[in-house]
């Protein structure tokens, strides 16, 4: 592939591969810079994926970020410096003191579960009255509920209220995990540089890990300093950042708060667009591998070969774009 000859993306950083070019008598290191931007890493189930996150996390803290990965399947905890249980996270969303602004991070929570489950403006209305006249704790936020669409005379409200009170449940077993308590060990929003904690999301539900994220997104966009960049890794992303998601205004805006994002999909996403790091692995498909080629090699006559590549490429194997430098072909060191 023609994209193989050219040099190392960067020439400063720390080592997650070689890049592969026929005919060299060394191979090139690839390096990444402290500081890579947003990064994408696709690739088919079985490509790579889980074992570049690792090497990528290693060398970005060996620089001083902090990554914080949200480990969907339990699979991280090896290279962790803090490995955390859900439980163990403070995420304090219910204790903003605008109840407003509690609507705003819930409702958004809520996008992840369907359009039908939006808030009214009366349910709105309703959340946030409750929120300014109870204990904020979830469950004596659905007590509190409870007993209004109990004791309510009007029919209006107390429909509304049941609809609000089927949204709660969904996200209750979330909300109880993130509340303060005396055994957290990790504020997202201030992390220690040079250290990878990750947060084993296994034991959750498909639903319960999107609330999750959305949750702790929603907490990094309103708290996070700047001082310490932060590195937030996102298995399955293309279930969790849909357009208005908390996770997308993070991918978005996240660069004044010096976060940045990794995003793990098996296919190509309108995510690539605002990532300035691509490590693309084997693709499941040729139209998937065309998309992808079509992002990191606009020019027309190397799109058919880049695309050829991307459907052959080995596990390990991976098309790296950093930056604003041309594509290589790179072996992604083991562990």
């Amino acid at each position: 592939m023609a994209t193989t000859r050219h040099s190392p993306p960067v020439a400063a950083g720390e080592p997650i591969g070689v890049v592969e070019a026929p005919g060299r008598e060394a191979a090139a290191e690839l390096l990444v810079p402290r500081d890579t931007g947003h990064v994408g890493i696709v690739g088919a189930t079985e490509s790579g994926k889980s074992h570049t996150l690792k090497t990528l996390a290693r060398a970005l803290a060996r620089q001083g970020a902090a990554v914080l990965v949200l480990d969907w399947e339990g699979e991280h905890s090896d290279i962790a410096s803090h490995a955390l249980e859900p439980w163990q996270v403070r995420v304090p969303v219910l204790n903003y003191p605008d109840p407003r602004r509690v609507v705003e991070a819930l409702e958004a929570a809520l996008r992840v579960h369907g359009d039908h489950y939006s808030l009214s403006p009366l349910m709105a209305q309703l959340l946030a009255k409750t929120l300014a006249r109870t204990r904020r704790r979830v469950r004596s936020l659905v007590e509190e509920l409870e007993k209004l669409a109990e004791n309510t005379p009007r029919a209006d409200t107390r429909t509304s209220t049941h609809a609000l009170l089927r949204r709660l449940w969904a996200l209750q077993p979330v909300l109880e995990q993130l509340e303060p308590g005396p055994d957290k060990k990790l504020d997202p929003a201030s992390p220690q540089p040079g250290k990878i904690y990750t947060i084993d999301l296994s034991g959750l539900t498909p639903s319960q890990k999107k609330t999750y994220t959305q949750l702790l997104a929603t907490h990094l966009q309103a708290n996070k300093q700047a001082t310490t960049l932060l590195y937030l890794a996102v298995e399955e992303a293309h279930h969790t950042a849909q357009p208005g998601t908390p996770l997308e205004q993070l991918l978005l805006e996240a660069r004044k708060k010096n976060i940045r994002l990794i995003t793990l999909t098996s296919h190509p996403t309108p995510l690539h667009h605002n990532q300035q790091t691509i490590i693309a692995h084997q693709q499941p498909d040729t139209e998937s591998a065309k998309r992808l080629a079509e992002h990191l090699a606009p020019e027309p006559r190397a799109k058919q070969a880049l695309t050829k590549t991307l459907l052959s490429l080995e596990t390990g194997e991976a098309i790296v774009k950093i930056g604003a430098s041309k594509p290589v072909l790179a072996k992604i060191k083991p562990i």
